[in-house]
């Protein structure tokens, strides 16, 4: 039995040494992803020498700061293609100017060139070529719509640059002004000066003391109240965008009412006659006289007013003072002299 039992031993450790011998010593290693090779894209790869990270390859693995240098350089001219359609339900204009002029932001704004090229049968792709190198926003201007604008860096490794517009639909904005007794106010002029272009647009307020305006592009513009030909109050900020806003009732401080008769070396109605004045604190007017030789400033601010008249023509002029209260009318005679 003790024999036997050796022997069975004897024949297991056999079998466990020809298992280890049949199995290999270890498994092979998973093969590693061979690296992205695929090029970076940047600007002036031309002038540029870019590897993906891991890659190998002669010199050294950073982007050559002089080569970058050359890419970004403003040296030479430039050339800005493009296509400009239209969003949905805008019909595309026969007549449009294309505008490019310096990027408020990018850099190179200093070098770009201002340009407005008129198309004038319904055209929409251009290409504007001998530019000055530099940071260019690129728009399009047509009656009554918007155009979407793009910023263009024209650098010496990329001089070749395409754009994509498109014209929208302008909006319209309305509000209503009323008095210091919430009464509408007719007859003030309510203006809208863009803050970009500086382009004016006007509407004065109907029997309602409500105005509106139609056709308005986007933008962020100033609004004042005029009365007599000035600013009455202080001009309130607004940004615009289609399709309509409607502005916050607009309250008037407490006003009175100037009227300003002119008359001739004959003590007759002075016709076409200037009219300028300011008021003291605040307050202005600058109007021309009607057939009866008069003006009214019917929202003339209360307080002290100096005011001139002056005859071009004859080289006739006048000049008066007068208090103007809340809620009173004032009337100022004037006689034109040499």
């Amino acid at each position: 039995m003790r024999g036997a039992a050796l022997l069975l031993f004897g024949l297991i450790g056999l079998g466990l040494v020809g298992l280890w011998l049949y199995l290999p010593r270890h498994a092979d290693a998973p093969a590693l992803p061979a690296p992205d090779t695929q090029p970076l894209v940047v600007p002036g790869e031309e002038l540029i020498e870019a590897r993906a990270p891991g890659s190998h390859g002669t010199g050294r693995d950073a982007l050559d700061p002089e080569k970058v240098k050359q890419a970004y350089s403003f040296d030479g001219k430039g050339i800005i293609r493009g296509h400009i359609g239209e969003r949905t339900g805008v019909v595309f204009p026969r007549e449009w100017d294309l505008v490019l002029e310096p990027d408020p932001y990018l850099q190179g704004r200093e070098r770009a060139e201002t340009r407005r090229i008129p198309f004038r049968a319904g055209e929409r792709d251009f290409r504007v070529e001998n530019l000055n190198l530099g940071g260019y926003r690129v728009r399009a201007e047509a009656a009554a719509l918007n155009s979407s604008s793009a910023d263009v860096l024209l650098v010496k490794g990329s001089p070749d640059q395409f754009v994509e517009l498109a014209f929208s639909a302008s909006g319209w904005m309305d509000g209503s002004v009323v008095d210091a007794n919430d009464r509408p106010a007719e007859g003030l002029v309510v203006q809208l000066v863009e803050s970009t272009t500086r382009s004016q647009i006007t509407h004065t307020t109907d029997p309602a003391g409500a105005y509106e305006f139609r056709g308005l592009l986007d933008g962020d513009y100033e609004l004042t109240l005029q009365a007599g030909g000035r600013p009455i109050g202080e001009p309130r900020s607004l940004s615009f965008r289609a399709p309509r806003l409607s502005f916050p009732l607009l309250k008037l401080p407490p006003t009175g009412t100037l009227s300003v008769v002119v008359l001739d070396l004959l003590g007759k109605p002075a016709v076409g006659v200037r009219v300028t004045g300011y008021g003291r604190p605040k307050g202005g007017i600058d109007l021309r006289t009607d057939e009866q030789g008069r003006v009214a400033l019917r929202w003339a601010l209360p307080g002290h007013w100096e005011i001139s008249a002056l005859d071009e023509g004859e080289n006739l002029h006048a000049h008066g003072e007068v208090e103007v209260e809340a809620g009173a009318e004032a009337t100022l005679p004037l006689r034109l002299a040499r």
